[in-house]
């Protein structure tokens, strides 16, 4: 029963975020004398491409970055801070330990982080325009090319300038006469600066969809947030199926088609369902959002689904500074492995999920050492890692609920019990699989 109580609550926390987190300070870059050949580094020759490679993409008009990066006079107004982030490893984000498994590394280049460095020493020197590489020119176009279907929020989305995050849920009906299997999905934000980041799920009951017409019959036209939906802060207002997670979306992820051959079944007739995550900017804003679905066009052969192994706990106490978990799971029929996704919330300190098949050697699938609640990622596998039945997977993390902890919410600390609220705790490292089975494979205790 209590196992049955973790994997419902694995269904209601899914959540992909992405969006600038608090770190300690780290000590400002000093001048020092460069020689000549040192001194040639200028922001059009050497250090444009790099911002074009690593930090422009989300670093630009009307994207999540908090400041743009795009021209002379942007970067070297910010560099010192640019620098100082880079060092620190908290720009480009990217969480985990390193890792050959993982694809979509965005950490910056030790090189890159010397010229940066040999830069802001020398004074920021702009340099000759005509070194300059031709700007960018980023697609307003689906990453995918045009998808299967296009599903579009029927009305703007009103954000009010002030209060907390906004999570408001919103169903797209796909009116579709037959079942289809996704094989990608893409989320366009009509407003990148209020998305903080959305979570899909696959409703085929319809309470979603009663939940909304509930709330828009009370909705009053001056409420301060307003428009199509309902609010629900930490999951969609009910309990998901598990085989119907969808996955999320975050700045600066990108959709990625399932091989050929896999698939998510959507029934027909169906609703999608998104949770989205809206910021305050201190100016009312508007949002009018779209998704975009890709169908398989050949036969489907295997299901994915989202595998949700958990460290298990009840409540964390009050002070403990490094209180640890450690939990086993079995797997129980044999997986294709896809992508992987760490899930804490604010006083998680470190989570691991760790490998060992049968008759084998106990390996590292994914480390994040130093946590951040509000770095949540999608970890793509280079390569599908085929699971063998019989396979152990462990969950390993440490919390910190003590006054040392910055990012503890409560002062003074309080016990923190297992739940969905943000200042509850959580322990997971979902994995996105692919199974012939028409349900999701099962996972049993299997002790430390």
């Amino acid at each position: 029963m209590a196992v049955h109580r973790f994997v419902i609550l694995a269904l209601l926390v899914f959540a992909v975020t992405l969006t600038a987190g608090s770190a300690p300070p780290v000590e400002p870059t000093t001048a020092k004398s460069l020689t000549p050949k040192e001194s040639s580094v200028t922001f059009h020759k050497d250090i444009e491409p790099i911002l074009q490679k690593h930090c422009q993409g989300c670093h630009r008009a009307g994207q999540v970055g908090p400041f743009e990066l795009t021209s002379f006079k942007s970067a070297a107004k910010r560099a010192e801070t640019c620098l100082e982030v880079v060092k620190a490893k908290r720009m480009p984000p990217w969480k985990p330990a390193e890792n050959p498994l993982l694809a979509g590394d965005r950490t910056l280049p030790a090189e890159a982080i010397k010229v940066l460095e040999k830069w802001v020493a020398q004074g920021m020197p702009e340099g000759d325009p005509k070194d300059a590489p031709p700007a960018l020119k980023f697609s307003d176009s689906w990453t995918l090319g045009e998808p299967d279907l296009i599903l579009e929020s029927p009305a703007d989305m009103t954000i009010a300038a002030t209060g907390p995050d906004r999570f408001q849920v919103q169903v797209f009906q796909t009116n579709l006469p037959e079942d289809k299997y996704i094989v990608a999905m893409e989320v366009r934000p009509g407003n990148a600066r209020v998305v903080h980041h959305t979570v899909n799920f696959i409703d085929t009951v319809g309470v979603g969809r009663k939940l909304q017409a509930t709330a828009e019959a009370n909705r009053k036209d001056d409420d301060p947030d307003r428009g199509p939906g309902y609010s629900s802060k930490m999951g969609f207002g009910f309990l998901p199926n598990p085989a119907n997670m969808l996955g999320g979306w975050a700045p600066g992820m990108l959709p990625k088609k399932l091989p050929e051959g896999v698939g998510q079944r959507l029934p027909k007739g169906a609703d999608i369902c998104i949770q989205f995550h809206y910021h305050r900017t201190g100016k009312q804003e508007t949002d009018r959002s779209k998704i975009g679905l890709y169908f398989a066009k050949k036969p489907v052969t295997e299901s994915f689904y989202l595998l949700p192994p958990a460290g298990l706990f009840w409540k964390i106490p009050a002070g403990a500074k490094d209180y640890k978990i450690d939990s086993s799971w079995r797997l129980m029929d044999d997986v294709t492995v896809y992508r992987l996704v760490p899930h804490m919330h604010l006083i998680g300190k470190d989570i691991e999920l760790l490998m060992t098949p049968p008759d084998g050697k106990e390996t590292s699938l994914i480390r994040i050492p130093e946590w951040d609640y509000n770095w949540q990622e999608q970890y793509e596998l280079k390569v599908p890692l085929k699971m063998a039945k019989g396979t152990i997977l462990r969950v390993r993390a440490t919390y910190d609920n003590s006054a040392d902890n910055p990012q503890n919410p409560s002062s003074p600390p309080r016990q923190v019990f297992l739940g969905e609220q943000t200042t509850s705790e959580m322990c997971f490292v979902f994995l996105g699989i692919a199974t012939p089975r028409l349900l999701p494979p099962l996972l049993l205790p299997a002790g430390k």
